[in-house]
Parts: C-alpha cells; structure tokens; sequence
C-alpha cells in the first residue's frame, strides 16, 4: 500500500507537494501526557508554503484502552498568493487503541473542533483511524484515514475533505523517530466532485 502510493504521489500530473512534521511529547504522569507538533505545507512542487498548524496536545489515560483528548491548534493559511488568513481552534475528543494480533495497534479517535470565536459553535468533525504494525526491527508502517466534515454549515456538502497517510517509521533511539511516506488527499470541487492532492511527507518526532 505505501509504494502504491507512493507512486501514485510521484506520477500524478498535478501539483506534488511537501508536508512537514515535527513533533514533541513527554509524560506528566502515567496516564497525562503533553504534546507540541508543527506541520508546514508546501505546494508548487514543494516550493511555496501555503499553510502552517501548531498543536498544543493533552491526552489523559482513563483505562480500557480509552484517552480523554484536549487540544489547541493555531493555523495561518495564505488563503490568496501572499494574503494569509490565521485560525484559532479548540478541540475535545476520545481515542480508542489496542493491539490486534497480526494487525498491529489499532487506534480510533473522535475529534470536534470549534473556532475561537465561533459564530455557530462546533465546526468541524474529524475521526480518524490509526494502524501501525512492526515491520522488521526498529521499522514501524503506519496508515491513517481522516475524513473531514463541515458542521458549521457555510459548505454546500458537509463531507469536504479526506486525508489518507502512509508512512514508514525509523525508531532511531528511544526518544528518537523519523518517518518517510505519503499522502493522497481529496477536496470537494464546486460541482460535487474531488480535487486530489499529492504530498510526500516526512516526519521527526522527540519524546522526553
């Protein structure tokens, strides 16, 4: 799945684009952690950034496998070439993970956002499922789907965007990992149908 699409990213026509992460994470306790991540977007095969998201992430460990989330994300995103536009969103959700045997760890999570301010309250919906399974020693393959739903109302369709991510993951030392892979994103078009985007996608990740 990961060379399929990867050569679907390196073949598209279109425009190849360059997604950014790097992340930190540390332990407050055995069930609450903390988390900061920072992705940078760039289009025009990979030459002009569009769009910047910082994460401040808190999870709390309930058992059962279940998390308790809180988030806050800023985003600045250049809306028209050289006008940018920055967003402020507060997010609550709950993840689900377990380890299936032969599958890996399956994660399911469920995400509201709302903008702050935020003239009509929730805005956006965004689950979304997580596997990774162990390759061949400190090697990790991680897939994810994130689909996006408006519930604001301001689009015609609330269903407007899917993300799906495929990504090796290099456990370079305990606190280290490093990550290679690519994503296949689609946007609703005017007309009802989709816009695809193709991205490579590199990942490092620190955790205390």
């Amino acid at each position: 799945m990961l060379a399929a699409l990867l050569t679907a990213t390196a073949t598209n026509a279109g425009d190849l684009q360059y997604w950014s992460t790097w992340g930190l994470s540390t332990s407050l306790t055995d069930r609450d952690h903390l988390a900061v991540r920072s992705t940078a977007l760039f289009r025009d095969d990979m030459r002009d950034d569009y769009v910047h998201d910082e994460y401040l992430m808190y999870s709390r460990d309930v058992g059962g496998g279940v998390l308790l989330l809180g988030q806050f994300l800023f985003a600045a995103v250049e809306t028209n070439r050289g006008q940018w536009a920055a967003v402020r969103c507060g997010i609550a959700g709950v993840a689900w993970q377990r380890d299936l045997p032969l599958l890996g760890r399956l994660r399911l999570e469920e995400r509201i956002l709302w903008r702050i301010p935020s003239p009509s309250g929730w805005d956006h919906h965004r689950p979304r499922l997580h596997l990774t399974r162990k390759l061949a020693g400190p090697v990790s393959l991680y897939l994810s789907n994130e689909p996006r739903l408006d519930l604001s109302g301001e689009r015609p369709r609330a269903f407007y965007r899917n993300r799906l991510f495929a990504t090796l993951m290099w456990s370079v030392t305990r606190r280290l990992t490093v990550g290679v892979g690519g994503v296949r994103q689609w946007d609703r078009a005017p007309d009802g149908g989709w816009n695809v985007v193709n991205a490579l996608q590199t990942v490092v990740s620190l955790s205390f």
